[in-house]
């Protein structure tokens, strides 16, 4: 379904790969000039060859990327266990002073 949420596109793989956001804005920019200087040197070969070169750059640059990835695997979440009281019969005061702080007696 196209309104499901998937990990199938290209900023995904790149996340895959360890870029960070910068980083996998500057790769997308970084092809989408590629992809106009190429068609912008084969202007004059004609429709055909420039929709070839175009269409194989772009199965080129996705295929390396898709299968230099590693695989993205969510993780499965245990439950856990509610947390039993645990109930101190005795007070204990623990202190982070080496010696006993005078008590003040003005309260």
């Amino acid at each position: 379904s196209p309104f499901s949420p998937d990990r199938n596109h290209i900023h995904h793989f790149l996340l895959d790969l360890g870029m960070n956001h910068k980083m996998i804005t500057f790769t997308c920019l970084t092809a989408n000039i590629i992809f106009i200087a190429l068609a912008y040197f084969l202007r004059f070969a004609g429709t055909t060859l420039v929709f070839l070169a175009l269409s194989a750059t772009a199965i080129l640059m996705v295929s390396i990327v898709y299968y230099s990835r590693t695989r993205y695997i969510p993780t499965l979440t245990r439950k856990k266990a509610p947390h039993k009281a645990v109930v101190i019969n005795t007070p204990e005061v623990f202190t982070i002073l080496k010696q006993p702080a005078e008590q003040d007696s003005s309260f």
